[in-house]
């Protein structure tokens, strides 16, 4: 009987979204990109580039090769190598067409309550593809951030561009690919080993304050949404929808983030605030209507929002964009509940004072959430716990702004990587993020990342349970307005 290659044992960062995976409360990351055929729009992918493509990324990535051993032992759990990874289960051709934004939504709801298992014979991630060429990857957070989707694509692109000059398929074989001791590489290794996630005893002393006092207690007046749900079913995660997308074409996501800069603050900062002042609005309408709902009944109840922004720690960790693996901590905070006002003429007055105040919290304070992670040691190994003992109380986050930046496609380190060259057979275009993460999650998630070619893309997204849904339409609508709004402002 032949044994599974252990890469290495599981980091901090990784233990705890093994967790997480394996008690159903996250199911899968997603980026989607538009590939685009530089001869023709009507050139659909096809099964045969697209998997001799995938063959060259995984002799060169062994973190697309393998599964999680000893899931639920953190003490001793790995990872090992999958032996054979067979294409033709994890990558799938859909006939639907997802430039349709009705259809794309609900491909991506449908695909968001598809859990990926630790564990099993396949690795941790999928693809599908539409009959319009966007590719749709799926991957379970215990693999890499949010960042890591990005750096995937990036990966593809450059092999479909570039394929093998020997025009072998080697190790690819109807489908099958068959990873290889010596040609498997190496995993990055986990963050506590590249960067420093050293603890001081303030930031110890709230962690364990944190776990001991209820949230309840001391973020009363803190809006978070609805409480957690008291109980999750390993095999079935709850529903996260998405309400809506807001796409800043080339021009428009220059001019906003030009702006944002004139005003001290950053795209990052400003959707924070943006989504806080209409949550904001929202708590004030509704405590002038007789349409109460349990704990979002009024604004007078509630005089702050607790906000999170997931952090990447590649430049202090001095990693690359075509790395795949966790490399980011979070940002916590609680903004002041503050309704947007408008001018004498009806145009909205947009709080550029608090996102560049939000900008600078935000920047000041990325090398010390890396305390935060660290801090997890201090669980000693007692995931399961920690989770199970978050439901049925105060959820922790009211919105979470998760920006991936911009995805530029040309090289940044020794590996070649296309940079949309004219003689290139394939480019991409419009570029989506979103999450599961409903359980315990923030109530509202903003997901933004740029695309190659300049666009900004921003989906909204909500638990189910979390807020209810004519709460969470009418954030969209009122997010979708403002957005218009300010990418067409000069001031």
């Amino acid at each position: 009987m032949t044994t599974s290659k252990v890469y290495r044992r599981t980091g901090l960062v990784e233990r705890f979204f093994i967790a997480r995976q394996y008690l159903g409360f996250d199911s899968c990351v997603i980026v989607v990109a538009k590939y685009k055929n530089a001869t023709s729009s009507n050139v659909r992918i096809s099964k045969d580039e697209l998997f001799a493509a995938f063959a060259q990324v995984i002799r060169k990535n062994p973190v697309l090769a393998v599964r999680v051993k000893d899931e639920k032992n953190a003490k001793i759990s790995s990872f090992e190598r999958v032996p054979k990874i067979d294409l033709n289960s994890i990558v799938t051709f859909v006939d639907e067409n997802l430039e349709d934004e009705k259809n794309f939504r609900s491909y991506l709801e449908r695909q968001l309550v598809n859990v990926i298992p630790n564990s099993g014979e396949h690795p941790l991630w999928r693809l599908s593809v539409s009959a319009d060429n966007y590719l749709v990857y799926a991957w379970s957070h215990v693999i890499g951030d949010g960042q890591s989707g990005l750096s995937f694509h990036r990966l593809l692109l450059n092999a479909l561009n570039n394929p093998d000059a020997s025009g072998e398929k080697g190790d690819l074989e109807e489908g099958i690919i068959t990873v290889l001791d010596e040609d498997a590489g190496e995993m990055l290794p986990p963050l506590e080993n590249i960067t420093d996630l050293s603890v001081s005893l303030k930031t110890l002393l709230e962690s364990v304050a944190g776990l001991i006092i209820p949230l309840s207690f001391v973020n009363r007046k803190v809006w978070s949404g609805y409480k957690t749900a008291s109980s999750v079913s390993p095999t079935e995660v709850p529903k996260a929808f998405l309400g809506g997308t807001v796409f800043l074409s080339p021009p428009e996501a220059a001019q906003l983030i030009a702006l944002s800069r004139k005003h001290g603050a950053t795209l990052t900062s400003v959707i924070n605030i943006a989504g806080v002042s209409i949550v904001s609005k929202l708590l004030a309408d509704r405590s002038k209507s007789k349409s109460k709902s349990k704990d979002q009944s009024s604004s007078k109840k509630f005089t702050k929002i607790s906000t999170c922004i997931p952090v990447s720690l590649r430049p202090i960790a001095g990693v690359s964009n075509t790395a795949i693996g966790n490399i980011v901590s979070t940002f916590n905070g609680k903004e002041r509940l503050h309704p947007l006002t408008t001018n004498p003429d009806g145009s909205v007055v947009f709080p550029w004072a608090a996102a560049a105040a939000c900008s600078k919290k935000l920047r000041k304070s990325v090398p010390k959430t890396r305390e935060y992670v660290g801090a997890l040691k201090y669980l000693f190994n007692n995931y399961e716990g920690f989770y199970k003992g978050r439901l049925g109380a105060k959820r922790v986050g009211g919105l979470e702004v998760s920006n991936l930046g911009a995805f530029s496609v040309a090289a940044t380190s020794d590996e070649k990587v296309a940079d949309a060259s004219s003689t290139d057979r394939w480019t991409i275009g419009r570029t989506c993020f979103t999450q599961s993460d409903v359980v315990l999650g923030p109530a509202l998630k903003l997901s933004t990342c740029g695309d190659p070619e300049g666009g900004v893309n921003i989906v909204v997204s909500w638990g189910e349970g979390a807020v209810d849904n004519e709460f969470a339409e009418a954030f969209v609508q009122e997010f979708q307005t403002l957005f218009a709004n300010l990418a067409k402002s000069d001031t």
